[in-house]
C-alpha cells in the first residue's frame, strides 16, 4: 500500500539512521508499506500528489468533496490530530497529562478574541487539540447520538485497562462498561471523562 504524508507541522524524518526517525513512518515501512512525504494544504495540489495512493495522512490539508472525488481509490484519510472544544481548558488537558500520558505543548492565546488552545502529544505521534474561547456552551452530552461518540485510548495490555479503569473509578469517574471483551474481540473498559466526553480504554 502506497501511504502519503500530505501536510505535517512536525519534521518528518524518513531516514532510519537520523536522529528523530518518524513514529509513523517506521511502523508503516515494518508493515511493508512504502512512505511518501510532501508539503501540499490546497486541494488543487492533494489531487495530482495522491495519484497513486491508498491511504493519506494529514493535518490541515483541504480533504473536500472534489478531492474524494477526484481519488476514487483513495481508501484511508488519517488527520494527524483531533480538536475538543472544552470550557475548562486546564481541567481538560490536566485529565489527558495526568490519566492518559499526554504532554501538553506551550498553548496558544489569541488576545484579540480570547481564543486559547493546546496541543497534546501521546506516544506513537497521536495529537489532540483542545480549544477554548468565550461564549461556548457546554451541552449535554447523550450516551447514544450521532457524530463522533468517545476518545479510544491504548492502554497497553489488560492489565494496564484494569488498572486505568480502576483509578479512573476510584477518583469519582463513571465506569459505563468493562473492563470487558465485546462481541467483536477487544478488550476494553468505557469512562465518562472531563466534561462528559466518553473515553474509551482498550489494549
Amino acid at each position: 500500500m502506497k501511504v502519503v504524508i500530505v501536510d505535517h507541522s512536525h519534521e518528518v524524518v524518513l531516514d532510519p539512521s537520523r536522529a528523530g526517525y518518524s513514529t509513523e513512518v517506521r511502523m508503516l515501512r515494518e508493515a511493508g508499506h512504502e512512505v511518501a512525504v510532501t508539503q501540499v494544504h490546497e486541494e488543487d495540489d492533494i489531487i495530482p500528489t495522491l495519484q497513486g495512493a491508498d491511504a493519506a495522512i494529514a493535518e490541515y490539508g483541504q480533504f473536500t468533496e472534489k478531492v474524494f472525488r477526484a481519488l476514487p481509490n483513495l481508501k484511508i484519510v488519517s488527520n494527524y490530530a483531533m480538536g475538543v472544544d472544552n470550557v475548562d481548558l486546564e481541567a481538560a488537558k490536566a485529565f489527558f497529562v495526568r490519566y492518559l500520558g499526554a504532554e501538553a505543548g506551550a498553548g496558544y492565546h489569541n488576545p484579540k478574541t480570547d481564543f486559547r488552545s493546546c496541543f497534546l502529544s501521546f506516544d506513537g505521534g497521536a495529537r489532540l487539540e483542545l480549544m477554548s474561547c468565550p461564549g461556548m456552551t457546554d451541552r449535554e452530552k447523550d450516551l447514544a447520538r450521532t457524530g463522533y461518540i468517545h476518545l479510544a485510548f491504548s492502554a497497553g495490555g489488560r492489565e494496564a485497562v484494569d488498572a486505568l479503569t480502576r483509578r479512573l473509578r476510584e477518583d469519582g469517574y463513571e465506569v459505563l462498561s468493562g473492563p470487558r471483551v465485546t462481541g467483536d474481540g477487544y478488550y476494553e473498559s468505557c469512562v465518562i471523562g472531563v466534561e462528559g466526553n466518553q473515553i474509551e480504554i482498550t489494549v
